[in-house]
């Protein structure tokens, strides 16, 4: 099955961009032959070789001559395991299955929730140190863990919310998903049925402020409540809760 690959080209005035592929997380230092090479102001690239069932890294670097930029953050892509057909909570790609969500390029791909014991780091933080913890982790041999944007939050509060508290209808909605959503009612989302995620379960939300990636000024990122749903415009030096997610391509 061909496997899109796609990203976010801010360089100018470069000769094109080089794809890397790799069975296991790649040093930015030491990167291998290059996969493919793509003309400057390409975004995409269809890798349809046969591949064998496991998990596979992907990243690209712009060069102009002997130049080159600095490589981009880490992609993988998991063959072998069926996104598609996957429920939420079910335990998949070093984490639980949150949900099918649309990236920049409007790709697919899954939304894939860490474990509390290891992608909470069990204490609230600043935005910049929970966007560095999330990135630091290693979790079942995966890297590519972040803080969840924005939308992302908004999908893992409807797969996981903790308590049987009526929402706050102003917020919700995204188009990060399809079809899109709208707002939250009072009543949906429910409580999640799953116990482990349920107040006081061992995988629960805590009841309180966590960070999204997504900022609302230089000084200022969005954070989401798991009581209600409510969202925020918070100060980047208050503390809030961490739970990192990462993406698999499908």
């Amino acid at each position: 099955m061909a496997r899109r690959i796609s990203w976010t080209n801010n360089s100018t005035g470069h000769d094109g961009t080089r794809i890397y592929r790799a069975t296991a997380p790649m040093d930015p230092q030491a990167l291998p032959a290059p996969l493919a090479t793509v003309a400057a102001g390409t975004t995409e690239h269809i890798d349809g070789e046969e591949l064998a069932d496991g998990t596979y890294y992907y990243r690209v670097q712009d060069y102009s001559g002997q130049e080159v930029s600095a490589v981009s953050d880490e992609q993988s892509l998991l063959i072998g395991d069926n996104y598609s057909a996957a429920q939420i909570g079910d335990e998949i790609g070093g984490g639980y299955f949150a949900g099918i969500m649309l990236d920049e390029m409007d790709a697919d791909y899954a939304l894939i929730v860490s474990p509390k014991a290891e992608g909470d780091p069990g204490g609230k933080l600043n935005w910049q140190s929970a966007r560095d913890f999330a990135a630091g982790l290693s979790i079942a041999g995966h890297t590519d863990w972040a803080l969840p944007t924005l939308d992302e939050m908004r999908i893992l509060y409807r797969a996981f919310k903790p308590s049987t508290h009526s929402n706050n209808t102003s917020y919700g909605a995204t188009d990060r998903v399809d079809p899109a959503l709208g707002n939250y009612t009072s009543g949906d989302p429910t409580q999640t049925t799953l116990a482990e995620f349920q107040s006081g379960g061992p995988e629960a939300f805590v009841a309180s402020y966590y960070w999204s990636a997504t900022e609302s000024s230089s000084s200022y990122a969005w954070d989401v409540s798991f009581v209600n749903g409510s969202e925020y415009s918070t100060s980047k030096t208050n503390s809030g809760y961490v739970r990192a997610v990462r993406r698999v391509l499908i």
